[in-house]
C-alpha cells in the first residue's frame, strides 16, 4: 500500500479485513476438501479445489477492476486497489504454498 500511496484508511482498513476474511476461507475450502475427501486422489482433490477457489478469487478480483476503472472516488478506488493487490498475494499463497505443505503433510502421514 506504502508503494502505491494507498494511505490506510477506514475504507483500506475495511479491505484489509476483508481479505483476511477471504484467505481464511480459501484455505479452509482448500484444507477440507483435502484432507476430508478421501475417496479421490490427492490430485483431484486439490484441483477441484483449486477450481473453486479460483473462480471465487477471479470473480472478486474481476469485481473489483470494474469498480476501480469506473469509480470517480478516491475512497473506493483505495479499497479495489487494495484487495486486487491482496487477492493476488492470496491466490499465490494458498494455491502455491499452502498446497504444498498439504501435499508434503500428506505424503509423510501416509508413508
Amino acid at each position: 500500500m506504502g508503494l502505491l500511496g494507498i494511505e490506510l484508511s477506514k475504507g483500506s482498513l475495511v479491505a484489509l479485513l476483508l481479505l483476511i476474511g477471504y484467505s481464511v476461507d480459501t484455505d479452509i475450502l482448500l484444507t477440507t476438501r483435502v484432507l476430508v475427501k478421501k475417496k479421490e486422489p490427492l490430485h483431484e482433490r486439490i484441483k477441484k479445489s483449486m477450481k473453486t477457489g479460483l473462480t471465487m478469487s477471479i470473480t472478486t478480483f474481476s469485481a473489483m477492476f470494474v469498480l476501480y476503472i469506473i469509480s470517480s472516488s478516491k475512497i473506493l478506488d483505495d479499497v479495489a486497489a487494495v484487495i486486487m493487490i491482496g487477492m493476488i498475494a492470496d491466490m499465490l499463497n494458498t494455491w502455491i504454498q499452502n498446497v504444498a505443505i498439504l501435499k508434503w503433510y500428506l505424503e509423510r502421514v501416509h508413508r
